[in-house]
């Protein structure tokens, strides 16, 4: 085989592989967004279901909502920020799979530390602030 049909080849599976790479990222983007918009019903139901149970309960907006909506913050923020970085560190050991691979296990680490996080802190914060009214 002579050298040109050789760079040919080569040129032409460097091609395919870019192409694919294409497919595959609109197919994340539009994957993405189906998964978000999904996250977001599932969030909003969770809110209005602890508004719910706490006025039921407690005739008022109480902890359950405060934690609920800090996790629902949280969440979202740790899933971004998780997949960033995931993204970026997959990309760095292995690119366009780990690229894809990298962003979804950052971005379900980081939701779900965000979560617990932002549930944590927003009971913190709202006691803090009980504590100081009833002063």
């Amino acid at each position: 085989m002579s050298k040109r049909k050789t760079v040919k080849k080569i040129a032409g599976a460097i091609n395919a592989a870019a192409h694919d790479a294409e497919g595959l990222t609109r197919l994340a983007a539009k994957g993405g967004k189906a998964v978000a918009a999904l996250g977001a019903a599932f969030d909003a139901y969770a809110i209005g279901s602890a508004v719910y149970n706490d006025v039921k309960n407690e005739r008022s907006v109480g902890m359950r909502t405060v934690s609920t909506v800090g996790g629902v913050i949280g969440g979202w923020t740790g899933s971004i920020l998780g997949a960033g970085l995931g993204s970026k560190a997959g990309t760095l050991l292995f690119p366009v799979a780990g690229t894809l691979a990298g962003g979804i296990v950052g971005g379900i680490a980081g939701g779900a530390a965000g979560s617990k996080a932002g549930a944590r802190l927003a009971v913190l914060a709202a006691e803090t602030v009980k504590k100081k009214l009833r002063k």
